[in-house]
């Protein structure tokens, strides 16, 4: 017999993608382009940067994120919920800054609602999804409607 999830079913809004989704995050892309190329200060760079991430995860609404842990789907945690970014800022910008790989900063830069409990549990030695693993935060995906699969997860 399959294994019962123990996330409750959300109240509050559903994940849902804004209209033109597509259409910001190219502009993001182009700026991102225009960030590398440009002959700035690498301070400067790695400010701009940090502000393109924060626009990335932050797309469809600070909290109305794709991803939500278990305690952040209990609504009475929502005081104490936070805007997580997975893989964390500094270790993106350090990734773009060596490889220019703005692709995979747009897998990577993603954010997941949690409780400032479960914050504090995370890993700072870790990386992305491992982070959440090694806490043992059960994660809920809004936009699939199921809990993250940890075993079946590649970083």
């Amino acid at each position: 017999m399959a294994e019962k999830s123990t996330v409750a079913r959300m109240d509050y809004p559903a994940y849902k993608e804004i209209p033109e989704k597509e259409k910001y995050l190219r502009s993001i892309k182009n700026n991102i382009v225009a960030i590398l190329g440009a002959d700035s200060d690498a301070r400067h760079k790695k400010d701009l940067l940090d502000i393109c991430i924060w626009q990335i995860t932050e797309i469809d609404g600070k909290y109305k994120a794709r991803y939500r842990s278990e305690g952040a789907m209990n609504k009475q945690n929502w005081k104490t919920v936070q805007h997580e970014h997975v893989y964390q800022r500094k270790h993106l910008i350090e990734c773009l800054l060596n490889d220019h790989d703005i692709e995979a900063l747009f897998t990577k830069a993603v954010a997941c609602l949690v409780t400032k409990e479960e914050h504090d549990h995370l890993s700072n030695t870790l990386i992305g999804w491992n982070r959440y693993k090694d806490a043992q935060i059960k994660v809920y995906d809004l936009k699939e409607q199921k809990l993250l699969n940890w075993e079946s997860m590649q970083e």
